[in-house]
């Protein structure tokens, strides 16, 4: 038998355990909550004392004329022994347990919900999400640029790639070890973001690079590029350039992002 009950559940057992209506399985589990618990004993036989009382003062005073009861309150069958009240109904006790149970149960999925969004909301700005600008909210620029007559114009200093400054463009040859190359650090008019690191072996004549500069009254996070031919010349074609999901215009000034094709370009495609 499962004795956990609280003194809160023994205590409205009380009466009806002291009028001797209860069952035998309630019967047993006061009883036992009794034996370990001075304060519910002392309430009960507090109780007791009451009810002596009561029987006293019942059997001096006369009888009441009967009265018809109607309606479907349910009328408690006399007992000269009691006067501790309405009987107590041990489903109903149990079904109140159980309203506390489902409470705090609700309680609980309610601030699991909040918690989760919570959670979900420091995620969403962690990420930091994109929405796409439209073609016409920014213009591209673009310059081509002799890479011989840059290095011609840099101080010709060769480094080893360690030594290079850093947010610098290294240019190699595809499949050539970091190593194996001798790089010249070139400053490119215009370019503000990094330097270029082009290694000597890669230089050949009439060879050109093209800085490209998107402007936008919106801060641009990310853009999408691709070089093709088209009649004999080299279209840069942008797309999904992207600024955050929350972005506005800024206000007193346009922002730049600039970057390097190494090749000649004739157009921008804007998609």
């Amino acid at each position: 038998m499962d004795n956990n009950f609280s003194c809160n559940v023994i205590q409205d057992l009380l009466p009806s355990y002291v009028d001797g209506i209860c069952s035998e399985e309630t019967a047993g589990i006061v009883k036992a909550h009794l034996a370990t618990c001075e304060s519910c004993r002392r309430s009960f036989e507090a109780m007791k004392q009451d009810d002596n009382t009561s029987e006293n003062t019942s059997a001096a005073a006369p009888k009441a004329p009967s009265t018809a009861v109607s309606g479907t309150a349910k009328v408690r069958p006399s007992n000269p022994s009691s006067t501790s009240g309405v009987k107590i109904d041990e489903k109903a006790i149990m079904q109140k347990v159980n309203r506390k149970m489902h409470k705090n149960m609700l309680t609980n999925a309610i601030l699991g919900i909040v918690v989760g969004a919570l959670i979900l909301t420091l995620a969403f700005f962690a990420i930091k999400p994109n929405k796409t600008i439209k073609s016409s909210d920014y213009i591209v620029s673009y310059q081509n640029m002799d890479l011989q007559e840059l290095i011609n114009n840099s101080s010709r200093t060769y480094f080893d790639f360690h030594l290079i400054p850093e947010n610098s463009v290294l240019v190699f040859e595809e499949g050539k070890s970091l190593d194996d190359c001798e790089f010249i650090v070139v400053t490119i008019p215009g370019y503000l973001d990094a330097k270029l690191a082009v290694d000597k072996d890669y230089v050949c004549e009439g060879q050109e690079i093209c800085v490209v500069t998107i402007s936008s009254d919106y801060a641009i996070t990310s853009f999408d590029d691709s070089v093709k031919a088209n009649d004999g010349g080299n279209v840069l074609v942008l797309s999904n350039v992207k600024t955050p999901i929350f972005g506005e215009k800024t206000q007193g000034g346009t922002n730049r992002v600039s970057m390097i094709e190494l090749c000649h370009i004739d157009e921008v495609e804007k998609k």
